[in-house]
């Protein structure tokens, strides 16, 4: 704690950015000089608050479910502090993500972003959280109620029962060969005895081949993607389940629930992933599920049509499958972003594998509600005041322009060129041939 009287210059800077700019442009002789001649009177602190740590969600821990995340950001003076999670004195594996929008807010401060997943212990309620960041920390209780208890041990049971199937499922993502028991796997490197190849299980089922080109870019930076399944994946999953089969939800991201006919896939690991795979080398037996989903998926991996023929290869002959991939969507990394087919290319994908495929618009994905999120998206990459000014604009006006009249208005001028490569018209690549 600092002491009475005393002034901490590398805080004072850092937490007022406006006296560090002043500053640097030579108006001040230094952050000290600043407070004695106009801080102390505008109210600024000597030595002004640095370390914070901050809750973004669950933003009511009454509240708290049987999988939860909880995510929320710090800031410190020291590059190197690194927030420090426990529950009920357990230490707890967190993420550290990136959050510019708290490095915006703190531009001279060590902000960072960070979040865990929770899931209920079995039988244990009541929970003290613990966070701690420089000398800072911050204790909060919270209890679970006793249906997110049970449903935490629901999820627990049913992932108990998805092990029993993969042990028979299972395979080298590369040559298909048998590999180990699930429960012999994880907390090792596991060496494919056939083709060679390493997969990393120490943490989960990694089954993400180590020859995978950028394998090391495949790293968990604080995006969830989350999604329902719609009235059509419902169908196809019921009717599998009726009959006793399992379906490969493939991508899956994070589901809030899990089922007992639905193994998934993500290329990173969320509390509901029964294995870590890439869609082009999937781990599985040939013909070993009854029906395949792919959604929101195939524009994400590099090659779509190595994908296409993997999910056909693990689906039984007659299987029904679902694919979903946008077309008017902007650049969204998973941690890639490679294409989006028109309705002739999604079925070219299928078109040497499948019978009866037919291409169809999912409600969701209606022109108007695509318009409806590239609109949103746009206005992520405007300046605010060219923003307000183009959303005063009538549609009907604004199409009856000429492009050459858009591209020199003050919309265009007021568009940041970091949207560019996220939501342009078409791109150009020119280089040379090695």
């Amino acid at each position: 704690m600092p002491k009475e009287g005393s002034f901490s210059e590398a805080a004072y800077l850092a937490c007022y950015p406006d006296v560090a700019a002043a500053v640097a442009a030579g108006q001040f002789q230094s952050g000290e000089q600043h407070f004695e001649l106009w801080g102390r009177r505008e109210g600024r602190q000597p030595w002004p608050k640095t370390d914070r740590i901050h809750i973004d969600e669950p933003n009511d821990l009454s509240k708290v479910g049987g999988c939860q995340v909880f995510q929320g950001w710090t800031t410190s003076l020291n590059p190197e502090d690194r927030i420090s999670v426990s529950l009920n004195g357990e230490k707890v594996k967190s993420v550290e993500i990136p959050r510019p929008d708290v490095e915006r807010q703190f531009p001279h401060l060590n902000a960072k972003g960070w979040m865990f997943f929770f899931e209920p212990a079995e039988n244990e309620r009541d929970y003290v959280l613990s966070l701690r960041i420089a000398d800072v920390t911050s204790d909060l209780r919270f209890t679970v109620s006793p249906d997110a208890v049970q449903l935490a041990d629901i999820a627990r049971k049913i992932r108990r029962k998805h092990l029993d199937f993969l042990k028979s499922a299972l395979a080298c993502a590369m040559c298909h060969a048998s590999c180990p028991e699930p429960s012999m796997l994880i907390g090792s490197e596991w060496r494919c005895p056939r083709c060679g190849e390493r997969y990393d299980c120490t943490s989960s089922i990694n089954f993400i081949p180590k020859s995978y080109p950028n394998y090391d870019a495949i790293k968990f930076k604080g995006a969830i993607y989350s999604h329902g399944y719609d009235a059509t994946a419902e169908d196809l999953i019921a009717e599998v389940t009726q009959r006793g089969g399992k379906v490969l939800d493939c991508g899956a991201g994070w589901r809030h629930s899990v089922r007992e006919s639905v193994i998934t896939t993500e290329i990173l690991h969320y509390p509901s992933t029964d294995v870590v795979a890439v869609g082009e080398h999937l781990p599985f037996r040939d013909g070993a599920f009854d029906a395949v989903l792919s959604l929101h998926v195939l524009e994400h991996v590099r090659n779509p049509f190595v994908c296409a023929a993997e999910l056909m290869r693990v689906l039984k002959p007659g299987g029904r499958f679902l694919a979903v991939i946008p077309y008017i969507a902007p650049v969204h990394g998973a941690p890639f972003h490679f294409f989006n087919p028109t309705p002739q290319g999604l079925l070219t994908l299928f078109e040497n594998f499948s019978t009866e495929a037919e291409v169809s618009v999912p409600r969701s994905a209606h022109p108007l509600a695509a318009l409806k999120e590239l609109l949103n998206a746009y206005s992520g990459f405007f300046e605010e005041r060219a923003w307000k000014l183009l959303a005063n604009e009538k549609i009907g006006d604004f199409a009856a322009r000429t492009t050459d009249d858009i591209l020199k208005s003050s919309f265009a001028a007021g568009f940041r060129q970091d949207g560019m490569m996220h939501l342009s018209g078409n791109y150009m690549i020119a280089g040379k041939r090695r």
